[in-house]
């Protein structure tokens, strides 16, 4: 796996949700700490300068030069592919056992199994 451009994990950095979680822990924290005012403080210092950061995130993903989306574009054809390699195994399945073969040979070059037979005596499926 390829690391991100480093424009994208920008824009993954700043729009990350840390407000809440932080809010609710350093509220979770007992008042018998003596630094417990502190704590709260900063917390809220962090969800406050992160909600400005959401003013320039345009500008952040203006700036990243982000490529669109193709992923919804390409998944028809990519079912499409996959559909016909998977009628063509099928097809090839078919023949070898109406050939009176389990696909041994061809079956193995092509990197799967042979299909086999249910044993006998026990409910297939």
């Amino acid at each position: 796996m390829t690391a991100a451009p480093a424009g994208a994990r920008l824009v993954h950095a700043c729009a990350g949700f840390r407000g809440a979680v932080s809010l609710a822990v350093a509220l979770a924290v007992p008042s018998a700490v003596t630094e417990h005012d502190l704590i709260v403080f900063t917390t809220a210092g962090v969800i406050v300068l992160t909600l400005l950061l959401g003013l320039f995130m345009s500008a952040v993903v203006r700036w990243a030069r982000l490529p669109d989306d193709d992923g919804p574009r390409q998944e028809p054809l990519l079912a499409q592919t996959t559909a016909a390699q998977e009628a063509r195994r099928a097809a090839r399945a078919r023949r070898a056992a109406r050939n009176g073969g389990t696909g041994g040979f061809a079956a193995a070059q092509e990197g799967r199994a042979a299909p086999r037979e249910p044993a006998r005596g026990l409910a297939a499926g």
